[in-house]
């Protein structure tokens, strides 16, 4: 039981114990007026003293309420991140983040699925072998691959790699959707390969 709902719980009692056994103050006198005063000024005092510790008890209660939220979310997010762990697989930390690094410079602007479909394309030239280079790394600065290379977005982009970037990469990585593509270009269908589909902005090709 955390410190804050042990507070709530003690001014909870407190209240209860106010509400019931607080004893009341009797005068005996005949001038009915007073009889009248005294007994409004002490039905203001309770509901004054009840009504302060009931604001008291819902201020420590929505302090428990914000508590429990940041445990859950703090669960939450390590849970994620050990989800990222399972779904990137046999990649290295270093391969993940230089793919996720080349989707960021990439793909910054574009849906999940076209980030996705961005890293399905490197990876898939990672794996065929000749004519692309082996392995992430290789596939990400071969001579020509990426835009982004050539004109340095790349090398700025690991400032900006976003939560979404990252879990469009851990899907590909986890369940291959987009293994065909090698190619993209903005815009239009570039030179290389058969164009298959649109996706955002990015037009996608097959080897």
């Amino acid at each position: 039981m955390s410190k804050t709902l042990i507070r709530c719980t003690a001014v909870l009692s407190a209240v209860t114990l106010t509400a019931l056994g607080k004893p009341s103050t009797t005068y005996q006198t005949n001038d009915s007026s007073l009889l009248v005063e005294v007994a409004e000024s002490n039905y203001r005092q309770k509901a004054y003293d009840n009504t302060s510790q009931v604001q008291c008890l819902s201020s420590l209660f929505e302090l428990y309420l914000i508590e429990n939220t940041q445990n859950t979310q703090s669960l939450n997010i390590a849970k994620n991140s050990t989800n990222l762990k399972e779904q990137i697989g046999s990649v290295s930390e270093y391969e993940f983040n230089l793919l996720c690094q080349l989707v960021a410079a990439e793909a910054e602007n574009q849906c999940f699925e076209g980030k996705r479909a961005v890293a399905g394309v490197v990876l898939n030239r990672s794996e065929y072998g000749w004519p692309f280079a082996d392995g992430i790394e290789g596939a990400i600065f071969q001579d020509g691959a990426f835009s982004c290379i050539s004109d340095g977005r790349f090398f700025g982009a690991s400032e900006y790699v976003s939560d979404e970037d990252k879990e469009a990469v851990a899907a590909e990585l986890s369940e291959r959707k987009y293994n065909e593509y090698f190619y993209f270009t903005a815009g239009h269908y570039g030179e290389y390969g058969t164009p298959a589909e649109q996706i955002g902005d990015h037009y996608f090709c097959t080897y």
